[in-house]
């Protein structure tokens, strides 16, 4: 019997799937070909149009392996076109170091291939009669010989033969190169460049690369070499050509000679010039057309040297604010950085604000006589998230002091003191009977507590184990002290001890606190509750470890803002009745028990809604799942030292994942896998092993994984629906292995509309 010849895969049938995935990355591109192909082993059945249009998808480093494998292979990759993004023609001067060492007269080619890829560099030098070109490549240096007189040709060569095998559809054009061979150059248009870096000797030489660039919506910069000698001078014949008309950004290190009707009618986002030949008239109004909402909409404008200006003249007939200290702690408010990130980056000199009347800024007013409370509304929220210092020196400069304090009326001295510490709250409350009143009625801010019992005590107070409950808080994210108040018994009573420093003895001193009643526990709990009361029940952290807490004669109310608890979960009836304080959604829940590992959560426990709609869950324990429960879960981040269900269901878990039916969470952290079978869990499952090709591809985020979640086994799991998404899956090593996915691959956009994938390191948790 003859054997059966299968058919040659033919270039229409390939249309469609190819037309599809255009888009994709690189890896995204090859992975679908290699399945719509039925794998590279049928690679000699495509005829060489199919062949073309598969070679065109993979990355260079692909291609360049591929044209090692036969001769029809050569020709496929080298008739075949290569996505080019960015290439950069620099001539490194005598003496420029590169990567550490002196580098003769010289010619860099820098490659980029995508938005995303790493740069690929390569340089030219003369050595006698030969052009060495040097390319580094996985730390080690290749050599290539060519026997040439001119190296700079062979630059030039090498760059446009590489832009025309892009079909000239390069993105960024970098040159800086005093002796481009431009008689023998094979340059073309590039239709698709859209920024330009380009530095020239004359005009001639900036007419000539601007003909090849596209005539709207360029980023141009033009600079010159010899800066003291060659001063570059546009004219207003030179401005109106449609490159420089319909620029979004200009940078021409020159003068510009703009006529009159040319600037007032300029469409540029960013324009920087050494000079600009124009009037201060024609300044002038300039700024009024932008303040009449009648100009171009600029973010930028560097309009060069003012020493033959009049600021006046410019300045004539338009409001302005002077950057006082005022205006400072005002922009402050909103952005603390502002102002020193400004300075930093633009520089120190002479700054005006100038307001649109289109889009005026609206400024507070304050009356001379009383301060009235929806005056402060705007300051108060804006400064709500600065730190206290920061608070209370702006809310000092705004009400002008404290010597105006007893002009405010309570509603607005009631919002000043929230914004105090707790220290000056006190200090306050002693100054009048007045102040006092206020103090006592005012929110404080409490940022998080905890409430523990039988703990040790080392901080000064005891050494030894003790009957104890232990108050520690915390008024704000910003201050890094907490305050720790311990309850325990003395003699027939109770006392509170809490730890001060002592400047004299440059340490701390015991301070104690006789409480008659031998109710310790009871009058802990009456403490904490009424700080928690103080703050108006917006906790947003709680811890709490006691054996057994006084439900009966508590005073809580709920606990609208408290998104993070941590809690012992031994006791279940006092576990519930904490559950009935928290608010419904987007908490983050730690339970854990007295004894390691022993906490079991059932499937009737793990289906309350708070836990369902968790959005971190951490369990020091088991969780007893149903299949329909761990399939169906929404938590985005969950933690256990081990689950119920069975492989099977993990697998499903997984594949679900994979074919876009899953959900979308950050982490699980599935625990303990001593009796689990790795092999059931990744059946049908593809994946990827982090070996030196990911280690290249990955970067950073290999070593910053392992520093963060440790080392194991580990593979990384695409997504079919969107292939740009992938899983880590670590099987660790430590002495009881565990079994951890993360979500870290995700899809992002580049400049240029292509996606492509970056690796985020897990938050830890």
């Amino acid at each position: 019997m003859s054997e059966e010849i299968e058919p040659t895969i033919k270039l229409g049938e390939l249309g469609d799937a190819l037309n599809e995935i255009e888009k994709l990355s690189s890896k995204g591109r090859i992975r679908l070909l290699n399945s719509f192909i039925s794998g590279f082993e049928k690679w000699d059945q495509l005829n060489e149009d199919c062949r073309l249009h598969v070679v065109q998808f993979l990355d260079y480093k692909s291609m360049c392996n591929l044209e090692r494998c036969s001769k029809q292979d050569q020709k496929s990759v080298k008739d075949a076109p290569i996505q080019i993004f960015s290439v950069e023609i620099a001539e490194l001067d005598d003496g420029s170091a590169e990567n550490g060492q002196k580098v003769p007269d010289s010619v860099r080619v820098t490659l980029r291939f995508s938005f995303t890829a790493k740069n690929y560099e390569l340089i030219f030098s003369q050595n006698g009669e030969y052009v060495e070109r040097v390319c580094g490549v996985k730390r080690r240096r290749e050599i290539i010989i060519v026997k040439s007189s001119d190296h700079y040709q062979e630059a030039v060569n090498f760059a446009e033969r590489m832009i025309r095998k892009g079909q000239n559809r390069l993105e960024e054009l970098r040159v800086y190169m005093k002796k481009y061979p431009f008689e023998n150059s094979q340059m073309r248009s590039l239709p698709r460049c859209k920024t330009a870096r380009l530095g020239v000797m004359n005009k001639v030489e900036m007419w000539w690369w601007l003909k090849w660039l596209p005539k709207d919506n360029l980023d141009v910069w033009i600079s010159t070499f010899e800066r003291d000698t060659f001063k570059l001078a546009l004219s207003s014949e030179d401005l109106n050509c449609q490159q420089f008309r319909n620029a979004e950004q200009l940078r021409v290190s020159g003068r510009v000679d703009y006529t009159e009707e040319q600037f007032l009618n300029l469409k540029l986002k960013i324009g920087l010039f050494d000079s600009v030949g124009v009037t201060d008239e024609i300044f002038n109004q300039f700024i009024k057309n932008w303040i009449n909402g009648t100009g171009c909409r600029l973010q930028r404008m560097h309009l060069g040297f003012m020493e033959d200006r009049k600021l006046d003249v410019i300045l004539q007939g338009i409001e302005f604010r002077e950057w006082d200290q005022d205006f400072k702690d005002e922009v402050s408010i909103k952005n603390v950085h502002f102002v020193m990130e400004f300075e930093s980056i633009c520089g120190i000199g002479e700054l005006y604000q100038i307001y649109s009347k289109v889009d005026p800024y609206e400024n507070p007013k304050m009356s001379t006589s009383e301060i009235e409370q929806n005056s402060l509304d705007k300051a108060l929220n804006a400064i709500e998230k600065l730190p206290p210092k920061e608070r209370f020196r702006l809310l000092k400069n705004f009400i002008r002091e404290f010597e105006k304090w007893s002009q405010l009326n309570e509603d607005c001295r009631l919002h000043v003191v929230q914004f105090l510490d707790y220290k000056s709250m006190c200090k306050l409350e002693i100054c009048s009977k007045q102040d006092q009143g206020t103090v006592k009625n005012a929110h404080v801010n409490i940022y998080k507590m905890s409430i523990c019992d039988e703990r040790k005590i080392t901080e000064g107070i005891e050494t030894e184990e003790f009957d104890n409950v232990a108050i520690s808080f915390q008024f704000d994210s910003y201050m890094t002290r907490t305050y720790n108040l311990v309850f325990s018994p003395e003699g027939d009573g109770s006392k509170m001890q809490w730890l001060k420093y002592n400047p004299s003895k440059r340490g701390m001193d015991i301070h104690t606190l006789l409480i008659d009643s031998p109710n310790y526990h009871q009058k802990a709990i009456e403490f904490a509750e009424n700080m928690i009361k103080k703050g108006k029940y917006e906790l947003p952290q709680l811890m709490v470890d006691m054996k057994d807490y006084p439900m009966e004669t508590s005073k809580m109310r709920p606990l609208s803002r408290c998104k993070t608890i941590r809690i012992c979960g031994d006791d279940k009836n006092q576990l519930r009745w904490w559950f009935e304080w928290f608010p419904e959604k987007n908490l983050d829940i730690r339970m854990f028990s007295r004894f390691e590992n022993q906490l079991f959560i059932s499937s009737e426990e793990l289906n309350w809604p708070k836990i369902q709609q968790a959005q971190k869950f951490k369990l020091c324990g088991r969780a007893y799942f149903t299949d329909e429960q761990f399939l169906n879960l929404k938590i985005r981040m969950a933690g256990f030292a081990s689950v119920s269900v069975s492989d099977d269901v993990i697998n499903r878990f997984l594949k679900n994942w994979i074919n876009g039916t899953g959900y979308k969470f950050h982490q699980i952290l599935l625990g303990s896998i001593n009796d689990r079978k790795i092999d059931t869990i990744l059946r049908g499952i593809e994946l990827r092993e982090w070996d030196e090709d990911f280690r290249e591809e990955a970067g950073f985020f290999y070593s910053e994984f392992h520093r963060f979640c440790g080392r194991g086994q580990l593979y990384q799991i695409s997504n079919r629906i969107h292939p740009y998404e992938s899983l880590t899956l670590q099987i660790t090593d430590f002495e009881e292995a565990e079994l951890n996915i993360y979500h870290t691959g995700k899809r992002q956009t580049a400049r240029n509309g292509e996606y492509y994938t970056e690796y985020y390191v897990p938050s830890y948790f």
